[in-house]
């Protein structure tokens, strides 16, 4: 195992997914804004969106892209980022929809009705993903290890 590039990949990979996102959509809302023209009074508007809504966002992409890089580069051997990112989310989006449905919406928690990012959901659903990460780390050092160990057994020649 090894944990020192692990780990370090994993602060890599939460740092581009918490930048990400920022990146796009910070972006995208900027050309937005100088090709239509905005008044000021739609860009108040859209910084208060994604004050009340952006921090999900950005969390959710973090954990998905750092569980995703510590998963690929912790467990010996070559894997690929982007497959990694593939199994983890195809593994977990369905218990997270499930468990969505099953649980439903947190109640509010301000007297506003509006939803903004509710911090337990996102630490429920984070150890979600750390469950799916660490099985996906076992199951390739796992793999490494047993493939190590045929390779290492003594081979019986005819003869």
């Amino acid at each position: 195992m090894n944990i020192k590039r692990g780990l370090i990949a994993g602060v890599i990979g939460t740092a581009t997914g918490a930048l990400l996102p920022v990146i796009l959509i910070g972006g995208y809302t900027l050309f937005s804004w100088f090709w239509h023209n905005s008044p000021a009074m739609d860009r108040e508007a859209d910084l208060n969106y994604w004050r009340t809504y952006g921090a999900g966002t950005v969390t959710g992409m973090a954990l998905f892209f750092g569980l995703s890089a510590w998963a690929t580069y912790t467990p010996p051997g070559k894997h690929r980022f982007v497959s990694t990112l593939g199994i983890l989310t195809l593994c977990s989006l369905l218990p997270m929809i499930f468990l969505d449905l099953i649980l439903g919406p947190s109640p509010p928690t301000h007297k506003v009705m509006e939803h903004q990012t509710d911090w337990s959901d996102i630490l429920f659903f984070s150890l979600l993903l750390l469950a799916v990460a660490c099985l996906i780390v076992l199951f390739r050092w796992f793999r490494t290890s047993d493939s190590e160990a045929t390779a290492a057994s003594p081979q019986s020649h005819p003869g």
